[in-house]
């Protein structure tokens, strides 16, 4: 029997138990230490290198940034999101190089492919 993450990464009703629920929280925490710091310096990169699944070289994220959980996005080379970006990441979602996000940028990605 899968998991309840399981089914939430292959697209699949899935509920939010104890383990999700973790990863949600943890998520959280992390993304209210990006979003306190004022300027985009090597202290957010360590956030954002813990907080997301990759991140390639040149990566700019303008705060505030939501996402569910994190570990689910995966940034190429010199991605650019403005402020207010938000990426709903119950599935995976991968971002392609040079990709620029306009402020309140939105990427729901609710089921899987």
């Amino acid at each position: 029997m899968a998991t309840e993450k399981e089914k939430m990464l292959h697209g699949e009703l899935y509920r939010v138990d104890s383990t999700l629920s973790q990863e949600q929280t943890r998520s959280s925490h992390l993304q209210k230490k990006f979003n306190d710091f004022i300027m985009c310096d090597a202290d957010t990169k360590a956030v954002l290198k813990e907080l997301l699944g990759s991140m390639g070289e040149n990566v700019t994220i303008r705060a505030p940034f939501h996402c569910d959980y994190g570990p689910n996005i995966h940034l190429a080379d010199g991605v650019y999101m403005n402020f207010s970006c938000v990426l709903l990441d119950v599935c995976e979602i991968r971002i392609g190089a040079r990709t620029m996000f306009a402020p309140n940028g939105l990427d729901a990605v609710p089921f899987g492919n």
